[in-house]
C-alpha cells in the first residue's frame, strides 16, 4: 500500500518567471497613481508644489518596462529603491528650501 502523500504530484513554485503585464501595471501604475494624486492634492491644498513632484509619476511609469522583465521580488526591490531615492531627494531639497525660523521673532 502506497501512502497518500506519495500519490499526489508535488507542486513547486517557480520564482524565476517574469511578471505578467497585469501585476506589473498594478505595481508600478499604482505607485504612479499615488504619486500623481499626492502632487495634485498638494497643488490644490498648499499651492506650493515643485515641478519634480509632477515628474515622479512619469518616472515610476518609465520603470514599468524594466520591472516587467524582472522577477516579482526584484521588481518590488526596484520600486522600493526608486521610492527611497525619491524620498531622500525630497528630504534634501526641502531642507535647503525651508528658511530657518527664529523662535524669538514669533
Amino acid at each position: 500500500m502506497v501512502p497518500f502523500f506519495r500519490s499526489r504530484p508535488v507542486v513547486t513554485a517557480e520564482t524565476h518567471h517574469i511578471l505578467h503585464w497585469i501585476p506589473a501595471v498594478a505595481l508600478f501604475g499604482g505607485t504612479a497613481l499615488y504619486l500623481a494624486g499626492r502632487a495634485t492634492f498638494l497643488a490644490l491644498s498648499v499651492r506650493c508644489v515643485r515641478p519634480e513632484q509632477f515628474l515622479a509619476p512619469a518616472a515610476a511609469l518609465l520603470l514599468l518596462p524594466v520591472g516587467r522583465y524582472l522577477p516579482g521580488l526584484a521588481a518590488l526591490g526596484l520600486l522600493t529603491a526608486f521610492l527611497a531615492v525619491l524620498l531622500s531627494y525630497e528630504a534634501l531639497t526641502r531642507g535647503r528650501s525651508d528658511a530657518p525660523v527664529d523662535p524669538a521673532e514669533s
